[in-house]
């Protein structure tokens, strides 16, 4: 059998647990409405599905909620051989084994990343590497590779799940027919240990309280009036700031208590009779449990504590995650060590790889970023003639973000271009304010007729605008960052992308602090380089196939006016964008559609 075989792999947690599922349909005595529903849902198709893949259903957000109870991120099958695994209907490892047994694995960024992390267990051996949308991995690796103390998360774990499992365990105790002397050791060791969580617990909670009014000090002090900031990176100003200051002795503090605690865990483990088969479970979400500490303890003393400048340290402080995030500064070593070292060949691909670099547009800003120094670069032409069937356009006199009218004139221009196309339009915003306050002066237009306006956010996730653009293209899709790539709308309907703003991350984003805290012109080397590669992104949703015909227009006119302009021009000069007034802009539209109606 000399087949070829492909193969696709995914994220543990897009797979179905039975044991999981099982478990939570066992122990659960009543379920409401939106959980009968689902539940019923999944029962009928886990009995139809032969991947088990998340993909293959459609849920909506309180049904993702419900899947991450359910999925295999979180199972131990693996481990434990429980019974699924050994039947052979576990979805996850009859995935790993295709994945095994194919001449080519497709995934995505963030398993090659998660690879990484974990010691290369998670993907078959591989000696090729084809990575497509290069230009992504970068930000994924960033994420991937940062590190999270989440003092919410771990509070939780022990309130939801560690006490309910002592107490359950407790109870079992007297099952098991014990002799006296070891019963009474082992209800002991019991409860010290709860003692312990329920102490953990309120020392999280005290600290908690005391991050959020630190936090809170911290956005006063950087004139963030009425911020909706949930990190605050640790540069510069805020070192020897009091607020800075309290929140590292809570970082030592918890260290201590970590560490205390550990101990109590590991002898409780150590207490428990490996040989009672219902402890199982009961050892393994201990196990996890120290594992999330250990984990802690190490970032707190070897990342915070005694941080040699390789990682920023940011204070995070938003629903349900408050504590610190730990971003490397430079990945391209990791990726060069752990990733193309051991390959015999790696190849980057991706329409948007060259970025200004130095005022010369090539590959070497990516390369650099993503640790493929020693690369050949090469460039092929597009199939798209951008030059014959896009018109680019780029306003010059519009007001400028903070001035009083701005949305109000971002707003019109929209409703002229869209009147003109009938629709048919995706604009492109930066900032979720910005787009929430525009859509609500376009939705309000009367002069729009019976177009649609789609908002992300306010009208339903990407994909299911997307959708309902496709249904009916006489609409405006208003986007925020995951409009900017990724964007499929083909057959000309889409005959429209508009440029709100160009895309420049802002100063306090950090992941541009963590790649440039050692550097001294961070505009130039970074904030440029990669708002020109996101132009680009944006760029390319306008034209996805031969046939298609369109207008990109920039209202930012920051494009014409100012000296950096010239670079985003440059990089879409197969396009000859032209420069123009905003009075100017109905009239060249219509040109342009009589033109296409013409031909």
């Amino acid at each position: 059998n000399n087949q070829f075989k492909v193969s696709v792999l995914k994220g543990r947690q897009n797979y179905l647990c039975l044991n999981n599922f099982l478990q939570i349909l066992n122990e659960n005595t009543g379920f409401n409405d939106n959980e009968f529903k689902f539940f019923s849902r999944i029962s009928v198709w886990s009995n139809e599905t032969i991947f088990g893949d998340l993909a293959e259903i459609n849920l909506n957000k309180k049904e993702r909620a419900m899947w991450s109870t359910i999925n295999a991120n979180d199972s131990d099958c693996l481990i434990n051989s429980r019974n699924h695994h050994i039947i052979g209907k576990c979805f996850l490892s009859k995935a790993r084994e295709l994945a095994e047994a194919a001449n080519v694995v497709i995934i995505n960024h963030s398993l090659l990343m998660s690879n990484i992390v974990n010691d290369e267990k998670v993907l078959p051996a591989f000696t090729s590497l084809i990575i497509d949308e290069a230009h992504q991995l970068h930000d994924i690796a960033n994420q991937q590779l940062s590190k999270t103390i989440n003092f919410s998360e771990i509070q939780k774990l022990l309130s939801k799940n560690i006490i309910p499992e002592i107490l359950n365990s407790r109870k079992e105790l007297f099952n098991l027919k014990l002799n006296s002397a070891n019963l009474k050791d082992l209800e002991e060791s019991h409860k010290t240990f709860q003692v312990a969580c329920e102490n953990c617990i309120s020392f999280l909670r005290k600290n908690i309280k005391l991050i959020n009014n630190n936090f809170d000090e911290l956005l006063n002090e950087s004139n963030h009036s009425n911020n909706t900031e949930t990190e605050i990176p640790i540069i510069n100003n805020v070192i020897s700031s009091d607020p800075w200051l309290d929140i590292l002795e809570i970082a030592k503090d918890t260290s201590r208590h970590f560490g205390k605690f550990l101990l109590v865990i590991d002898r409780h483990m150590k207490a428990i009779d490996n040989d009672i088969k219902k402890y199982d479970k009961y050892l393994s979400r201990i196990g996890k449990l120290k594992l999330t500490i250990m984990d802690a303890l190490d970032i707190l003393d070897e990342d915070i504590l005694d941080n040699d400048k390789e990682y920023l340290v940011s204070i995070a402080s938003a629903t349900n995650k408050i504590g610190f995030i730990i971003r490397p500064n430079d990945i391209s070593e990791t990726l060069e060590e752990f990733l193309y070292s051991s390959k015999k060949s790696v190849i980057a691909l991706s329409a948007t790889l060259r970025s200004y670099n130095n005022a010369i547009y090539d590959f070497n800003f990516v390369s650099k970023q993503l640790g493929l120094n020693q690369s050949e670069s090469i460039s092929i032409k597009s199939p798209y003639d951008y030059e014959n069937h896009v018109c680019s356009l780029a306003v010059n006199d519009n007001a400028l973000p903070g001035s009083q009218n701005y949305e109000q004139v971002l707003a019109s221009s929209i409703i002229n271009v869209a009147q003109i196309l009938e629709g048919r339009s995706l604009v492109l915003f930066t900032s979720n304010a910005t787009l929430s306050n525009v859509s609500e002066i376009v939705k309000a237009s009367k002069s729009l007729g019976n177009i649609q306006v789609f908002a992300q956010g306010i009208d339903g996730q990407p994909y299911q605008l997307i959708r309902k653009f496709q249904d009916n293209p006489k609409s405006i899709l208003l986007g925020t960052s995951s409009f900017w790539e990724g964007i499929d709308i083909t057959n000309n309907m889409l005959q429209c992308v508009i440029m709100t703003r160009l895309p420049f991350l802002v100063p306090s984003d950090p992941v541009l602090l963590a790649n440039t805290m050692n550097n001294h012109d961070v505009f130039g080397t970074y904030q440029l380089p990669t708002a020109i590669l996101k132009f680009r992104q944006g760029f390319g949703r306008l034209i996805r196939g031969i046939n298609d015909k369109g207008i990109f227009l920039v209202l930012d006119s920051r494009i014409a006016t100012k000296s950096y302009g010239s670079f985003f021009i440059e990089s879409i000069k197969e396009t000859n964008l032209e420069i123009i007034t905003n009075s100017q802009l109905a009239d060249k539209v219509r040109d342009w559609k009589s033109n296409e109606i013409d031909t």
